[in-house]
């Protein structure tokens, strides 16, 4: 751990902690922010276990190293169902959250790394395909399934024109840095687990197996130039988000944003403040 990024954790030991905010739409989220003007903005997508505020705990080390701000925004099933296939109004509440922590932060997010596990890492990776131009850089932790870069298949399988619920920018998603993050262990088909049999002939029938075809097919579609696709497999891990950020999704994102990686052992403590 270089100097610089331990005066940088140090920071965060003595200074705000997460807050718990809600933008004028009503869409909760949690945030940490630098004490300086962000340099940039990681959002982070949670899965069902809608742990938003864990994620902002222990991404906003690497977020801080890097001066950017972190945001992880509450979807609730009542109110988001289906956010994973960007149902129910998803992609506009995360962008609503953006632009709040761009008004807070006194400066704008044209553009945001964008995190998600599970559940989150569906809704981030589909989001990426409609609106490339938001992404920074694309980090994935453990998706249940994925939507194949395949023109031929309708959406969400494919991205077959017509059947997405917006256009989608194939060409733009290609030419994005992303990292896919999954254990080693992630291989129980657990209930929340996509068991459709196409998903399955097509993608592999556990998280580990889908993760690497997924990265193949990217790949592949790539080959003619891009940005880089990363595959991380993280031994001993199963399908656990805190599991993930301790062997490696912090690493990655720490990667992402150009800081050296570290296994990071500082959490921020949690202080309610703003509108919850």
């Amino acid at each position: 751990m270089t100097a610089a990024v331990l005066v940088m954790v140090a920071g965060l030991a003595q200074g705000a902690g997460v807050q718990r905010l809600r933008t004028p739409e009503g869409v909760r989220y949690h945030a940490w922010f630098p004490e300086e003007r962000p340099a940039g903005l990681v959002v982070s997508v949670h899965g069902i276990s809608r742990n938003a505020a864990e994620h902002v705990r222990r991404l906003a080390p690497a977020a801080a190293a890097a001066g950017y701000a972190v945001v992880a925004p509450l979807l609730p099933p009542g109110r988001f169902r289906g956010f994973q296939r960007l149902r129910a109004g998803a992609a506009e509440a995360v962008e609503d959250v953006v632009a709040d922590a761009a008004a807070r932060a006194g400066r704008p997010f044209p553009r945001f790394v964008l995190v998600g596990f599970s559940g989150g890492a569906q809704f981030a990776h589909r989001y990426a395909m409609l609106r490339p131009g938001r992404i920074e850089s694309l980090l994935l932790g453990a998706a249940g399934w994925y939507t194949l870069p395949d023109p031929a298949l309708p959406w969400p399988l494919g991205v077959a024109p017509g059947t997405a619920p917006a256009a989608v920018d194939l060409a733009g998603f290609l030419r994005l840095p992303v990292t896919v993050v999954v254990g080693a262990d992630d291989t129980r088909r657990d209930v929340s687990l996509n068991a459709d049999p196409a998903v399955d002939r097509l993608l592999g029938r556990n998280r580990l197996e889908r993760a690497r075809r997924w990265v193949a097919a990217l790949r592949a579609r790539r080959r003619a130039g891009g940005a880089p696709v990363r595959l991380r497999v993280l031994p001993g891990v199963g399908h656990d988000f805190a599991e993930a950020a301790r062997a490696g999704l912090v690493d990655a994102l720490a990667e992402a944003l150009g800081v050296a990686p570290r296994r990071h052992v500082t959490r921020i403590t949690a202080a309610a403040s703003g509108g919850g």
